[in-house]
C-alpha cells in the first residue's frame, strides 16, 4: 500500500531539471545599439563612445581611462587626464577613419560590448578604396536642423559619421550647409556665453546664438571643461 502511494505521488510531482542552463556571455560594457543603421546618418564611433559614457553615468575620460585604455594597451591614452567630451572629440577623429587607430578601437569596443557591428561606425568598410590622407574633417561640423529636429522630437541626439568626412559640406536630409565653430571662438567659449544644457545621450546641446540660430556645442552632464 505504501509503495503504491509513493509511486502515485511521484507520478504527480513535476520532474525537476537539475542541469545547469546555458548562460549567454556577458559584456563588460552595455551592449548599446548604434543609431542610424541603414541610413546615410549612421552614428560615428566617437559619438557611440560618448553615449556609452552617458549610459554608464561616467565622464568620457573616466570610461576611456579605466575601461577602454587597459584593454587597448595604449599608455598615452591611459595617462591622459582629460575627462571632457569636448577634448575627446577634438583629438579623436581618427577613431572614425580607416586606419590602425580605428581598427584598434573597433576591436576593443567590440570585445567590451560584444557588438560585432561597430566597424560600420567607421570608414574601415572602405579601407581598400579610400586613402587615409585628408579623409576626415579637421574640425567638427554639424547640421543645426538635425539637432533641432531631434531635440524637439525628444529622440536621442548623436553625431553621424557622415559629418566627419572631409568634402561633405551639406546635410543630405535637409540640403543645408553644415556649420562649424565660429572663427576665433572655440566651442568651449560659445557654451559658456550662450550655452543651454540638454541632457542628451551624446551630451550635445543646442546653444541659442543671437545671429545664427541653433549651434550645437559638445559638452555634457558628466563633462568637466575647467
Amino acid at each position: 500500500m505504501t509503495q503504491d502511494y509513493e509511486e502515485t505521488e511521484a507520478s504527480l510531482l513535476p520532474i525537476w531539471d537539475m542541469s545547469v542552463p546555458e548562460i549567454p556571455p556577458r559584456s563588460r560594457l552595455y551592449s548599446l545599439a548604434p543609431l542610424g543603421f541603414n541610413s546615410p546618418l549612421v552614428e560615428s564611433l566617437t559619438s557611440y563612445i560618448c553615449r556609452l559614457a552617458y549610459e554608464h553615468h561616467v565622464e568620457v575620460g573616466t570610461l576611456i581611462q579605466y575601461s577602454i585604455a587597459p584593454v587597448l594597451g595604449k599608455r598615452y591614452i591611459a595617462d591622459d587626464k582629460s575627462r571632457s567630451i569636448s577634448s575627446f572629440l577634438r583629438h579623436a577623429s581618427p577613431i572614425n577613419g580607416n586606419g590602425t587607430m580605428a581598427s584598434d578601437w573597433v576591436s576593443v569596443l567590440g570585445a567590451l560590448t560584444l557588438r560585432p557591428d561597430l566597424t560600420f561606425l567607421t570608414l574601415l568598410v572602405g579601407a581598400d578604396a579610400l586613402s587615409q590622407r585628408d579623409l576626415l574633417q579637421p574640425v567638427r561640423q554639424w547640421c543645426p536642423r538635425c539637432y533641432d529636429a531631434w531635440r524637439h522630437q525628444g529622440t536621442i541626439i548623436y553625431e553621424p559619421l557622415l559629418w566627419s568626412i572631409n568634402g561633405i559640406t551639406v546635410c543630405p536630409k535637409h540640403s543645408q550647409q553644415l556649420e562649424r565653430p565660429e572663427s576665433g571662438c572655440g566651442e568651449r567659449e560659445i557654451h559658456r556665453r550662450n550655452g543651454r544644457r540638454f541632457h542628451s545621450p551624446v551630451a550635445t546641446i543646442a546653444a541659442r546664438h543671437p545671429s545664427r540660430g541653433f549651434n550645437p556645442v559638445i559638452t555634457g552632464p558628466y563633462c568637466n571643461d575647467n
